[in-house]
């Protein structure tokens, strides 16, 4: 009997541990618009390109030096990745998937699928978050 107490124990304290974690977002946290809110600049051949995210998931592009938009569209969070889907401007006809993470204000964007070899050769690589 004191051995099925234990084990009870053991099992109840292990179920905390995971509704703790749960909860608190340790376990199964997943990036939101709110994190990517903000406005992210690349250096690519000595033109900063840069890109600002709404906390509704639109973003806007600005990659020709000119302080125009030259992009705008929506964008669609899974776990780790994130769909491109332009909509004005210079516009891909078709959605572009990436994988993403964000480390302090770094933001890495790699290549899973797009069609579209101008926005990937934009966007692919690493983005600083700029101080606004």
């Amino acid at each position: 009997m004191a051995d099925l107490n234990t084990a009870l124990k053991k099992l109840n304290l292990g179920l905390c541990m995971i509704l703790f974690m749960v909860t608190s977002g340790t376990l199964f946290s997943q990036t939101t618009h709110n994190d990517l809110a903000g406005t992210w600049e690349r250096n690519v051949q000595g033109t900063t390109l840069s890109i600002v995210f709404d906390k509704d998931g639109g973003y806007q592009v600005e990659f020709t030096g000119d302080g125009i938009t030259d992009v705008t569209g929506q964008c669609k969070i899974e776990k780790d990745r994130i769909t491109f889907n332009d909509t004005g401007g210079m516009a891909a006809d078709e959605p572009g998937v990436y994988s993403f993470k964000i480390e302090n204000d770094k933001i890495t964007f790699g290549i899973i699928n797009d069609p579209s070899n101008g926005r990937s050769g934009l966007l692919a690589g690493i983005w600083t978050r700029k101080n606004e």
